[in-house]
C-alpha cells in the first residue's frame, strides 16, 4: 500500500517506470485477445464475456512464460500483482463506460477478482497435468455452457491460438526480462 507521501508525490511526477511497463505489456496483452482469430475460426463468443476470458488466458500465458525466466522471483510476484490489479482497475473502467451503477459496482468487481483468480488457479493447475486437461479447462471458461455445442474444429482452432499466443509471449521472453528487470 502506498503510502499518502508517495501519492501525492505520484500525483506531481507522474507515473513510475514499472507502471508504465506494465501498462504497455498490458495493451499487448488485450490487443493479442483482440485478434479476430479467437472470435473466428476458434469460436470465442465475441461479447464482453469472450472478450474477458480471452485477456485473462493472455495474462495466463504471459505469467507462465516469466515463471521459465530467470526473473527474481520477487520481482516476478511484484510485477504480476502490479499486472493483475492493472486487469482489474480496466474491467472497472470498462464496466463503469458501459454504465454500471456504482451501486452495483462493488459486487460485479468482487466478482471479476473471483473469476480472475478461479480461471488463474484452474489453468495453472491444467497446465500442469497435461495438454487435454489444459484444452478442457479453456474449452470451458472460452464457451461456457456451449462447450459441448461447439464443433471440434474450433476447439483446435482455439488450442492452435493458445499456442501461437504462448510462442509469442515466449519469442518476447528476453525482452520483457530485461524491461521488468530495469523497471
Amino acid at each position: 500500500m502506498q503510502s499518502l507521501l508517495q501519492s501525492v508525490k505520484s500525483w506531481f511526477s507522474g507515473p513510475d517506470a514499472q507502471t508504465l511497463l506494465v501498462a504497455d505489456i498490458y495493451v499487448q496483452a488485450v490487443e493479442r485477445a483482440r485478434a479476430p482469430e479467437w472470435y473466428g475460426a476458434a469460436a470465442v463468443p465475441d461479447t464482453l464475456e469472450g472478450r474477458f476470458e480471452v485477456i485473462i488466458v493472455q495474462l495466463f500465458l504471459l505469467m507462465e512464460v516469466l515463471k521459465k525466466t530467470s526473473l527474481d522471483l520477487g520481482q516476478r510476484q511484484t510485477f504480476e500483482q502490479r499486472l493483475l490489479e492493472h486487469f482489474i482497475a480496466d474491467m472497472d473502467r470498462n464496466l463503469r463506460e458501459v454504465g454500471v451503477s456504482d451501486t452495483g459496482m462493488h459486487r460485479r468487481m468482487k466478482h471479476v477478482a473471483e473469476a480472475l483468480f478461479g480461471r488463474l488457479k484452474a489453468y495453472h493447475a491444467a497446465w500442469e497435468i497435461s495438454e487435454a486437461e489444459s484444452q478442457l479447462a479453456l474449452a470451458k471458461n472460452l464457451y461456457g455452457e456451449a462447450a459441448l455445442k461447439v464443433s471440434m474444429d474450433a476447439k483446435t482452432a482455439l488450442w492452435s491460438h493458445v499456442q501461437t499466443s504462448a510462442r509469442q509471449w515466449q519469442d518476447e521472453a528476453t525482452t520483457l526480462l530485461s524491461k521488468i528487470s530495469n523497471a
